[in-house]
């Protein structure tokens, strides 16, 4: 029985209308602009919703709205340069979870991750930890794109 109840309580509702803001941020790569949606849990609703959408974005800018003890899922769409020098999109989701942070909301975020990731229709998946960490090296490196 409790552990039914532990993942009856993992799971959240995904608020109406986020599928559609993450359909169109995957598609909207074409245009090479940099785009990022952030989207969190409101643990009294046991909903994600979206934190915030964000466009024409750096990777150092991105970090820079990120809060410091809350996790957060991050669903971003960059331009990355080949080695052949082509410029490419590249979906990526980002799980944040930092150190300090809740245990519990922690366990909240994990229990629904995956939902979310397929959700967000990005190929790959990073876990970012300390968000100083969040620069295109890093990023690139994490997503074996060198």
């Amino acid at each position: 029985m409790a552990s039914q109840n532990l993942e009856t309580q993992a799971m959240c509702e995904v608020e109406e209308g986020i599928a559609d803001v993450l359909k169109k941020l995957k598609y909207s790569g074409r245009n090479i602009v940099a785009k990022a949606a952030i989207l969190k849990i409101i643990v009294k609703e046991d909903k994600i919703v979206i934190d915030d959408e964000l466009e024409d974005i750096t990777t150092e800018e991105l970090r820079e709205e990120l809060p410091e003890i809350q996790p957060r899922y991050i669903v971003y769409n960059f331009k990355h340069t080949t080695k052949d020098g082509r410029t490419t999109p590249q979906l990526c989701f980002i799980y944040y979870h930092p150190q300090g942070c809740n245990p519990n909301q922690v366990m909240r975020y994990a229990g629904c991750y995956q939902k979310v990731y397929e959700l967000s229709g990005a190929v790959q998946s990073v876990e970012l930890v300390d968000c100083e960490d969040l620069t295109d090296e890093w990023l690139i490196k994490q997503l074996r794109l060198t």
